[in-house]
């Protein structure tokens, strides 16, 4: 199935793992939305799930001339190696098609890649397991979990059941009495989301077991947050007990999900932001001391060296340098 210069949709189905891949560890495309533009920048969406992962990854390269008016390929491949709990290490990346029986190799983005957690394109990719793009992904399947019920309630994911993916999409469309499989986009659809529904609920088992029935409403806590502490950042006022306590939420709750969001504590986060209101506020000439007091820190010394060990020089230094 040739990629055509235009902005419809095409869907594939995931293939098998040739074995002469299988050694690198491999993500496998199971969804990707492929378009062509004037500029010849191809824009792809693929979402992936292996060894207990789900991983919602975007990435923007240039193709060489009219490579996707010419390939009917089959997956891309990632090499990828783990690293920590939530994130990847990308290597690289190849287009693959059949050739005669053969996989063919072709290289979409050779060299090292950069991996970031945050929320947007960083370098060429971006791949996350926050919960953000994980309740962005499944939102798009709900009529996915009306069409499989009574097997897959859609007030508890966790219950689908972990068949022969093959198998259970074959039991779905016998159950919903589609003959001879006419429409193959459906059937890709369906097959697509199952894979989704699948690597959630993996991703839940790595994720100490957090259930999927609150994401929507910690998103919506931990974006609060997030928009409060980047407004007016406080090392004092705004402490971890502060917000649980504003939001109503258990504190520890609250830490998981800050972190699972935004890839980062809230710690962390904060005294970012301090940092970087601060810099802001010595453009102004404000006095090291008033800073000190706007930011929450107890006396000027403390701040001068959470300032120093950030940047790596004090501040009044800084300010001179500017």
């Amino acid at each position: 199935m040739p990629l055509i210069a235009t902005h419809n949709e095409y869907i594939w189905e995931p293939v098998a793992v040739p074995n002469s891949f299988k050694k690198h560890q491999i993500i496998w495309m199971t969804h990707a939305e492929c378009r062509r533009y004037s500029s010849g920048i191809v824009f792809i969406q693929q979402y992936f799930s292996a060894h207990h992962h789900i991983c919602y990854c975007v990435s923007e390269t240039t193709y060489p001339i009219n490579i996707a008016y010419t390939i009917p390929y089959e997956a891309i491949a990632f090499h990828y190696q783990l690293k920590g709990k939530n994130s990847l290490y990308v290597k690289h990346a190849e287009l693959l098609w059949l050739n005669s029986n053969h996989y063919t190799a072709y290289p979409i983005m050779p060299g090292n890649l950069s991996v970031t957690l945050q929320a947007g394109i960083t370098e060429s990719v971006m791949i996350a397991t926050n919960t953000q793009n994980m309740q962005t992904l499944l939102s798009n399947f709900d009529h996915i979990q009306q069409l499989l019920s009574p097997g897959l309630p859609s007030d508890n994911i966790t219950t689908i059941p972990l068949l022969p993916i093959d198998a259970y999409i074959e039991s779905i469309i016998q159950k919903e009495l589609f003959t001879n499989i006419t429409n193959r986009l459906l059937h890709a659809r369906i097959k697509t989301s199952v894979f989704h529904l699948i690597g959630h609920y993996e991703w839940q088992l790595a994720s100490d077991k957090i259930t999927a029935v609150p994401l929507n409403k910690y998103y919506h806590i931990i974006n609060e947050i997030k928009q409060e502490i980047e407004t007016n950042p406080n090392r004092l006022l705004q402490t971890e007990k502060y917000f649980a306590k504003k939001y109503v939420i258990g504190e520890v709750t609250m830490q998981r999900y800050f972190k699972l969001t935004l890839g980062t504590t809230l710690a962390a986060y904060r005294h970012k932001h301090c940092m970087l209101k601060a810099k802001e506020l010595l453009y102004t000439g404000e006095s090291i001391g008033n800073i000190s007091d706007t930011l929450g820190y107890s006396d000027p010394a403390n701040f001068t060296k959470a300032f120093r060990d950030y940047f790596g020089h004090p501040p009044s230094i800084y300010r001179k340098g500017t």
